[in-house]
C-alpha cells in the first residue's frame, strides 16, 4: 500500500511534520512542498551559516517567516571553485586576466551572507556572540581568543579537565613552522579547491609519531 500511494503518504507526512531537517541546497529539491501545504516555516535555523555561500543561504531563507543564522565568520569561509572569482572578474571585463582583482563585488561568493550581516551595523539586526568555549584546553582557548577574537573568547573549562601530554608534545599549544620550506609551504590549486601537500605530510608525520609514542607506552 505504501508503494502504491507514495504521494499520499508524503502529503500526510508534510501536513503532520513539526520539525523539518535538510541541507540548504537539499531543500531546493523538495519541489512538492507547496503541494503538501508547506510554503513557509515559522522559524528557519541555519547552522554553520558562516561556511555557506550566499546562494546556499538564500534557499532556506526563502521559506522563512523568521530566521536564526548560527555560525562563525572567523572560521572556514565558503569553499568555491578556485578560479571562480577570477573567471567572474574576467567575464565582467570581457578580457582574459592573469590576476584576479579581489574586491568585494568580484569575490562575492567567497564571503557568507552571515559574515556580511554580522559586519553591517546599519541593519541593527539582533545578534549575540557565544563567548565561552567548553571544548579545549584554556591555553589553546587563550591563543585562539587573542589571535582571532580580540580576546573576547572566554574559557569554560579548567586546565586539569583538558590536560593530555604526548611525548614531545607536552605543551597544549605546539607550533610547527614551515618557514624553511620555501614555496612548498604555500597552498596550490587542486581543482575545484586548494590543497597544501606539505602541511598534510607534516600532520601525517606528527600523528604517526604520536601513535608510535602511545604504542610504546602501552607496551610498558
Amino acid at each position: 500500500d505504501l508503494n502504491a500511494n507514495k504521494s499520499e503518504v508524503a502529503a500526510f507526512l508534510g501536513r503532520q511534520v513539526k520539525v523539518f531537517f535538510s541541507t540548504c541546497v537539499g531543500l531546493a529539491g523538495w519541489r512538492d512542498l507547496p503541494r503538501y501545504g508547506i510554503t513557509q516555516f515559522d522559524l528557519v535555523i541555519i547552522d554553520e551559516a558562516g561556511h555557506a555561500t550566499i546562494p546556499e543561504t538564500i534557499i532556506p531563507l526563502s521559506f522563512a517567516k523568521r530566521a536564526i543564522l548560527i555560525g562563525d565568520e572567523r572560521q572556514l569561509p565558503p569553499v568555491v571553485a578556485a578560479d571562480l572569482p577570477c573567471s567572474f572578474h574576467a567575464r565582467r571585463r570581457k578580457t582574459a586576466t592573469a590576476e584576479c582583482v579581489r574586491s568585494d563585488d568580484t569575490c562575492w561568493l567567497d564571503r557568507s551572507l552571515f559574515a556580511r550581516l554580522w559586519d553591517d551595523d546599519g541593519l541593527k539586526l539582533p545578534r549575540v556572540m557565544l563567548d565561552t568555549q567548553f571544548r579545549m584546553h584554556p591555553l589553546i582557548g587563550d591563543f585562539i581568543s587573542a589571535s582571532f577574537y580580540e580576546k573576547k573568547l572566554k574559557n569554560g573549562v579548567k586546565e586539569d579537565e583538558r590536560h593530555i601530554a604526548f611525548g614531545e608534545f607536552k605543551h597544549p599549544v605546539v607550533i610547527v613552522s614551515t618557514s624553511n620550506y620555501g614555496k612548498e609551504r604555500y597552498e596550490v590549486p587542486c581543482n575545484p579547491s586548494f590543497c597544501n601537500p606539505l602541511e598534510a605530510t607534516l600532520v601525517f608525520r606528527v600523528v604517526e609519531h604520536l601513535v608510535e609514542y602511545l604504542n610504546a607506552q602501552a607496551d610498558k
